[in-house]
Parts: C-alpha cells; structure tokens; sequence
C-alpha cells in the first residue's frame, strides 16, 4: 500500500515536471514568434539608433538644414522638449556614443525657454527644463554634462553617459563634424 501510494506520488510529480516543461518551451515559443522581427538580431543600440534616424527625417529637409518651426512648435511635447535639449547638450559634453545631434543656438535656447513657460505646468520636469536653459541662456555650460545626464537618466538611457564637459577645441571639432 505504501509502495503505490509512493509510486503514485512519483508518477504525479513526473506528470508535473513534464507539463511544466512543455509550458516553458510554449512561453519561449510564443515570446520569440511575437517579438518584432530582427529583434533578437539587432542590438538596442541600433534599434534606438534607427528610431533617433526616422525622427530626424521629419525636421530636416532636404539640404540637411533642421526645419526649427517644425521641430519647436508651440506645442510640443514634452519628449520633444527632452530630445532637443539632449541633443543640443551633445555639442557641450565627453560622452562614448551621442545619438542624435542638434546645434545649440542661442535662438533655440531662447525658443524653447518661450515654449516651456507657455506650458509650464504641462512638463512634469518644466523647472529642470527651465534652469538648464536660463544657465546656458547666460553662457554657463560648466554643468553640462550633469545637464545631459539629468535629461538622460529622465529618457531611462543606459548607453552614452555624460563623462565631462567639452573643451572649446573639442567643441569645434564636433561642431565642424556634425553641423
């Protein structure tokens, strides 16, 4: 009586495992046949890459120049608000891999401080907006890269890390490069 009871409980942990098996080899399956295609094959670096890419197409026409009325609109979004912030702090800062690049003009800084204030209240983040661009309104890019990590962590970046503030040489070399 005990040995079959024993074999029963044998058996039944068995059973167990085997449906349990067969769940994990359906869940894998499923995760890989919905995940988007060439997912597993492209890095994330390249994934971000692309969508910084595709976005890019939108403001710029087709001599390269930033369309400013479209990519400052009176309402923009706040993510907007986050990428040209940190794509114009790539000009300023030591980082090993900047996506995206904006020149930083004073008529830019003075645009989206303008936008900000219109919609202050709709930012969740509209004073670290704001004290960023009024410090780099008056010239003062010594926290730049502290800037470009604030705006960086907010976007969740795991890649590109601020790591020291651009000399004027290394600026204009990037300036030459980029823009």
């Amino acid at each position: 009586m005990q040995r079959a009871r024993k074999n029963r409980k044998t058996k039944s942990i068995f059973v167990f495992l085997i449906l349990l098996l067969a769940a994990g080899v359906i869940a894998v399956y499923s995760w890989h046949h919905f995940l988007p295609k060439g997912a597993l094959d492209n890095p994330i670096g390249e994934q971000l890459r692309n969508k910084v890419d595709s976005k890019r197409d939108i403001y710029v026409n087709s001599r390269g120049q930033v369309n400013d009325k479209k990519l400052f609109s009176d309402d923009m979004k706040e993510y907007a608000v986050q990428d040209a912030i940190h794509f114009m702090s790539h000009q300023k800062v030591k980082a090993n891999e900047k996506w995206g690049s904006l020149q930083l003009t004073e008529e830019r800084v003075d645009r989206l401080i303008d936008i900000i204030e219109k919609n202050k209240g709709e930012y969740k983040h509209d004073q670290l907006y704001l004290d960023i661009l009024y410090r780099w309104k008056e010239g003062d890019f010594s926290k730049a890269d502290e800037d470009h990590n604030a705006i960086w962590d907010l976007k969740g970046g795991t890649i590109g890390k601020a790591t020291g503030v651009l000399s004027p040489q290394e600026e204009e070399r990037y300036i030459e490069k980029n823009f």
